[in-house]
């Protein structure tokens, strides 16, 4: 059954003690309940490392990892290290997810054999929200995937955040964010791409974007 899956949730927190609640509840609050969830510490000077400590007493899915800082990279790699689920998904922590994000795709992923779900997202701005999703679900082949998200496609939004994904756990392993780069999400997402068979998109906005956060 697909409730039995365990799906790990890697979220990187840094000096976002306004925002992180939000997250955090968004997640905890999922419909689909067999989660673990790794809220990573890197090196906050704010609350934000009192507020995941303050969590995990409440909930028992949840774990933190306190570390040094070295940015959301090494951060995500952190977390990668301590999960066990069998997908893993990421959240920034800044940002927020619907309830139903993880059920529906890990059941995609289950139903599908995919090895990597992609959902719509909203992009949250100062003057609004932007959510051009249909409701519409498809299952693409390698070449399909690679092709709209080299190209791109109208149709779909199969951006390179990692955010916006689940990946089998087993078709990243081994694989790290690189620390001290920019573009980390993308040169992580297309290696993951380049790894799959088949990719379950949904057209849903499940994933909530804030695009202009102050500081």
């Amino acid at each position: 059954m697909v409730e039995d899956v365990l799906v790990s949730v890697i979220v990187a927190v840094y000096n976002i003690e306004e925002y992180l609640p939000r997250c955090v509840d968004s997640i905890s609050g999922q419909t689909y309940r067999n989660l673990e969830i790794i809220l990573v510490d890197d090196g906050s000077t704010d609350g934000s490392g009192r507020i995941c400590d303050e969590y995990a007493a409440g909930d028992g899915r949840i774990r933190v990892i306190h570390k040094r800082n070295g940015g959301l990279s090494d951060a995500r790699n952190a977390g990668l290290d301590a999960a066990t689920g069998k997908y893993i998904g990421f959240v920034d922590g800044d940002d927020w997810i619907e309830p139903d994000m993880y059920g529906a795709m890990c059941e995609a992923c289950e139903r599908e054999s995919a090895q990597i779900a992609v959902c719509r997202y909203k992009q949250i701005t100062g003057k609004g929200v932007i959510d051009a999703s249909t409701g519409n679900s498809v299952l693409l082949s390698k070449a399909e995937a690679m092709e709209i998200y080299v190209c791109g496609d109208e149709r779909y939004l199969i951006y390179n955040s990692v955010w916006s994904k689940l990946f089998l756990a087993g078709l990243i392993r081994g694989m790290r964010f690189p620390v001290g780069k920019n573009s980390e999400d993308i040169m992580f997402t297309t290696k993951a791409f380049c790894k799959m068979d088949r990719l379950a998109y949904l057209d849903t906005a499940y994933y909530n974007y804030v695009l202009d956060r102050e500081g």
